[in-house]
């Protein structure tokens, strides 16, 4: 997983991207908009430092940042729906990601998971995987039950949702 700081230049930009009224679905009931927010504004800035050999036309030809109920960015012409999760320590491999059942139904390419500290000081880009490759091996599990794939003991489920482990997401980011 690669670390990013997230700067106050970073908050500001999340902080425009949206309007922040309650997101369709949003199993935190839109509490969590802002670090989903900054799950994007890293990604962006991730790459925006890794081609910083291409023009800005190259690149927004490269990395388009548009966004709809089905995905939040355009890379390589694949559409890419960020999922994020506000955390308080630093994430491990056997830590889950999760896409919410309700969810499940968004027409995007691939999911590309991060993390983001809930000081948001600091975040984690994980991976990315492909949707199908995402629910062939996610594991379904109901509101109200013991997530099992969570090391936390007893960790119940908030909303249906399709968990997998961080180990287990196809294309990691280092």
């Amino acid at each position: 997983m690669y670390e990013v700081a997230i700067t106050e230049e970073d908050l500001v930009k999340a902080r425009n991207r949206y309007d922040f009224v309650n997101l369709n679905n949003s199993i935190t009931n839109g509490a969590s908009q802002l670090y989903g927010a900054i799950g994007e504004v890293m990604i962006l800035k991730f790459y925006k430092n890794r081609l910083s050999s291409l023009t800005e036309d190259q690149f927004n030809s490269l990395i388009v940042d548009e966004s709809s109920y089905d995905w939040d960015l355009i890379i390589n012409d694949k559409t890419i729906e960020v999922k994020t999760k506000k955390i308080n320590v630093t994430p491990k491999e056997e830590y889950v990601v999760s896409v919410a059942s309700s969810n499940s139904d968004q027409k995007c390419d691939y999911y590309y998971f991060t993390m983001v500290h809930d000081d948001c000081t600091k975040g984690w880009l994980l991976g990315f995987i492909s949707k199908e490759d995402f629910f062939n091996k996610a594991v379904l599990c109901k509101k109200g039950e013991i997530d099992p794939l969570s090391k936390r003991k007893g960790f119940l489920v908030k909303a249906d949702c399709y968990s997998l482990r961080i180990s287990d997401i196809t294309t990691r980011i280092r």
